[in-house]
């Protein structure tokens, strides 16, 4: 009896507006679901959650409150063997980004390529136009994710190079794709990066300048990394980060950019 007037007073409790503000309805949702055992309860706490999610859906900013209603929703049939009911929920609610990564995951293991390529290229089509670029991004991961899983070769170029420009020019991308790339191939691709990235003289966007440097310093081009900082002589943090590499082959040479670089600081 003590736990049914408790389930209650929760499902009483839990629409007034003081527990929203402070975050802490949440906690109403867990214990009242932990708590439902009967098919009136079962009934009264889905009936909540419903009545919750429209609340939420006048709202402004509504997407987060919604989602996390339904995975509890979806949680709690998953737990009561109703993997079905929680199935078309997840369908029914595809357009949220959330949901159709879970039915991506499902596909890949199941691998239905096919069916999760697609599945990301609706999501990248919906998220372009809601202009939500990280949404984007994790999709094409996806794709990266897929074409790994079918070893295709052009497919793995294709994300990769557009994942490592997409990322901040990151290394990771730029390791996996010139693993798909012979030695002779990669050395013109290479090249293709780098005047792709660069700006004038490798002077300009310091992200440039820095992610031309860890090039070089990855295909040991070392000749070069020196000429770049050659190139950036006021630029002492640029030329602290990279002398390490170049130290020890042209040590005269490090000694003269830092002089000129510590002489250009002080005028300034």
């Amino acid at each position: 009896m003590l736990k049914d007037e408790l389930f209650d007073y929760l499902l009483a409790e839990y629409p007034k507006k003081k527990y929203h503000e402070c975050g802490y309805e949440g906690n109403f949702l867990d214990i009242i679901a932990s708590m439902s055992c009967t098919e009136a309860q079962e009934k009264a706490f889905l009936s909540l959650i419903e009545n919750q999610i429209k609340v939420e859906e006048k709202k402004e900013y509504s997407d987060y409150a919604v989602v996390n209603l339904l995975q509890l929703k979806c949680n709690y049939l998953e737990q009561n063997n109703r993997k079905s009911e929680a199935y078309a929920i997840i369908r029914e609610n595809i357009h949220f980004h959330d949901f159709r990564q879970k039915l991506i995951d499902e596909a890949i293991i199941k691998k239905h390529f096919d069916e999760a390529r697609q599945l990301c290229l609706d999501g990248i089509v919906i998220a372009d136009k809601n202009r939500a670029s990280g949404i984007a991004g994790m999709f094409r991961v996806n794709l990266l994710k897929i074409a790994r899983a079918e070893r295709d070769v052009a497919e793995i170029k294709k994300w990769t190079e557009f994942l490592f420009y997409d990322n901040y020019f990151d290394m990771k991308y730029y390791r996996e794709l010139k693993a798909t790339y012979d030695i002779e191939n990669w050395t013109e691709k290479c090249e293709q990066i780098i005047n792709k990235i660069r700006k004038p003289e490798m002077r300009g966007g310091h992200d440039a300048a820095n992610t031309i440097a860890g090039i070089f310093i990855e295909e040991h081009y070392f000749e070069r990394l020196l000429a770049l900082l050659k190139l950036n002589p006021s630029r002492i943090v640029f030329i602290d980060t990279y002398a390490k590499h170049l130290q020890d082959r042209y040590p005269m040479e490090i000694l003269e950019l830092y002089e000129n670089s510590i002489n250009e600081y002080a005028k300034s």
